[in-house]
């Protein structure tokens, strides 16, 4: 059983995930990731299961879609729960200029 506490240092460790990957993204080298996207190579897919693909094919076939599938898991978990959240809401971590406009 957790208590309140517990799941409050759970989530406050949160932001400092977050801080981290900013961190990764920030100081990632442009033309190298630029480079491993037309890269070819074995990709883990699960236990024991590799699949060639470059990293291009990668980022638009799995992560983007597991982003899209975890932010919108999460917004509505966040919704059912009462928290007053609206579609601008969900698109602002998209497209932040949305953040003001009317």
């Amino acid at each position: 059983m957790r208590f309140f506490h517990e799941q409050e240092l759970i989530f406050l460790d949160c932001y400092g995930r977050i801080e981290t990957v900013l961190k990764a993204l920030s100081d990632a080298d442009k033309d190298v990731v630029n480079r491993n996207g037309d890269e070819i190579s074995p990709t883990a897919m699960g236990p024991g299961v590799t699949a060639d693909m470059s990293g291009a094919r990668y980022a638009h076939v799995i992560a983007i879609p597991n982003i899209y599938f975890h932010v919108t898991t999460a917004y509505g978990i966040l919704r059912k729960e009462g928290v007053p959240l609206g579609k601008r809401d969900y698109y602002v971590g998209f497209f932040p200029n949305l953040r003001g406009t009317q």
